[in-house]
């Protein structure tokens, strides 16, 4: 008896340290983020944001609404591009007037409808095209555009395995039939994801594992996020061209996968790699607004919307 109340106590001690230093550590992780961020004041605002999810259908509402860009060269008579993407696609950052939509719209003549999500994957284009109102407000496109940046890669197997859905996120898994059905958001999990120690073990400790041993699996997901994608769109806009641009970041070639693209291109995607076809490295300095902030300035677009203009006759 005496023996199981020493081993008792022994496992609550050791419990009791084990929790000192999560507490420990997620303060130092919340000093580290207030150093990063500015001050505490900017920091505990995000806490409430955090624990304060709401359905991603609300906040596309709320986007439409609030932030999504306008439609560019609405006047222009030639068909319509319509354009998707992440924060790069979107513009963030940048006067409307120095976007890639914005000078797209120019250079082509065309009405270019920009539909990117800022912090977005394929999954955000694969939820407008699947709405039946999105076909009510966007004339039928000669081309649907996704501008694919290769950290949208990570993002998409934490979707899988790790990130809780948020406020720019929705999720699919692979069914049974071997399309994607939604993911209801998991608040509890939401809830808990404000923890930066939480994050901490996930992100630093976890994702190079769960990434090596899931490579396959993603890939196939992101496959399947752009066949579903043109599948939805094919039913309202039968005589649209997909086209996939990759913005390739060379920090983060382990997410960008050739064979994968390799694939898609002999299922009738057109792929074009934006190093390749502007003859330059659009990871360099000169090519983004800042050292710290790698969004792609006025100078990358200027070198992309010409050459893609010219090679796909625009």
């Amino acid at each position: 008896m005496k023996d199981s109340k020493q081993i008792f106590r022994i496992v609550l001690i050791n419990f009791i340290v084990f929790l000192c230093f999560l507490v420990l550590l997620e303060i130092g992780l919340w000093i580290k983020g207030a150093m990063n961020e500015g001050t505490f004041l900017e920091v505990l605002p995000r806490l409430r944001y955090k624990t304060k999810m709401v359905p991603f259908e609300k906040v596309y509402e709320q986007y439409k609404k609030n932030t999504l860009k306008k439609t560019y060269g609405e006047n222009n008579k030639k068909p319509p591009i319509v354009l998707f993407g992440c924060s790069f696609a979107y513009g963030s950052g940048l006067e409307d007037n120095k976007t890639f939509a914005y000078k797209l719209a120019q250079k082509t003549k065309r009405p270019v409808y920009n539909r990117a999500f800022p912090g977005g994957s394929p999954s955000n284009m694969l939820y407008q095209l699947r709405r039946d109102d999105f076909y009510k407000e966007v004339k039928e496109p000669e081309y649907i555009v996704y501008l694919y940046y290769t950290m949208q890669f990570p993002r998409m197997y934490k979707m899988v395995f790790w990130e809780p859905s948020n406020d720019l996120t929705v999720r699919y898994q692979k069914n049974k039939n071997g399309g994607l059905d939604e993911i209801k958001t998991d608040y509890f999990y939401n809830k808990l994801w404000f923890l930066h120690t939480v994050r901490f073990f996930q992100e630093y400790l976890f994702e190079t594992k769960i990434y090596a041993l899931n490579r396959q699996k993603v890939n196939e997901l992101l496959r399947l996020h752009f066949e579903e994608s043109r599948k939805a769109a094919l039913k309202h806009w039968p005589n649209s061209k997909f086209v996939i641009l990759l913005y390739r970041d060379g920090a983060d070639i382990p997410f960008f996968d050739q064979e994968l693209f390799k694939t898609l291109q002999k299922e009738g995607f057109t792929v074009i790699d934006l190093n390749e076809l502007t003859g330059v490295n659009l990871e360099n300095l000169e090519y983004k607004l800042s050292e710290s902030d790698h969004h792609p300035n006025e100078k990358a677009w200027d070198l992309v919307v010409p050459a893609l203009s010219k090679k796909m006759n625009f």
